[in-house]
């Protein structure tokens, strides 16, 4: 079996076997497919990303119990610039309920990176990184946003509040004029 694997995967591009390592968390391909097509990728002298390396030592750098959160996490990560993986988010995303079973998803990067990336993250979470909106009424940058919950109305929505299922809505307040806009 695995020599047949070897043969059908040798028949693939460079670039159709990087992508299948990216893609490695679909449930696609088994372990020892991916395995082979690192192998060849490395035969064939393509240099495996670091994240893109099966069994590559790696460090979570975040956790979360929603694939949802885990996977914008893993996104800002790698939008700057880092190789962020999203482990375990194809299995809860069929069945959330083993989320605590399974400890979540766990957002990994290469282990030489993850020092910068929980910087980065720390940075997102206190604000650091945002952008100053500026005020409407009198162009001040000195704004501040804040989430802000609609009063329940319904019985529904009374309900979906109790259980902590509200939608927030974002509100800015300008410190110089003191205008507040949505």
């Amino acid at each position: 079996m695995t020599d047949e694997i070897r043969t059908e995967l040798e028949s693939k591009s460079d670039d159709e076997l990087v992508e299948m390592l990216r893609d490695r968390e679909s449930g696609e391909w088994r372990s020892d497919a991916l395995v082979t097509a690192a192998s060849i990728l490395t035969d064939r002298g393509v240099a495996l990303p670091a994240a893109e390396s099966p069994g590559t030592d790696e460090a979570t750098v975040a956790g979360f119990m929603n694939h949802v959160e885990a996977e914008s996490c893993r996104s800002a990560l790698e939008a700057a610039g880092f190789h962020a993986i999203a482990r375990d988010a194809n299995t809860l995303r069929a069945d959330n309920l083993l989320a605590p079973m399974m400890g979540g998803v766990r957002v990994a990067v290469p282990s030489a990176e993850a020092d910068d990336a929980r910087a980065f993250l720390a940075a997102a979470e206190s604000g650091a990184l945002a952008t100053a909106v500026p005020c409407p009424a009198c162009g001040s940058s000195d704004t501040a946003a804040e989430a802000r919950t609609a009063a329940a109305e319904t019985v529904g929505e009374r309900v979906a509040s109790a259980l902590g299922m509200t939608d927030d809505e974002t509100w800015f307040r300008c410190s110089a004029c003191g205008h507040e806009w949505q």
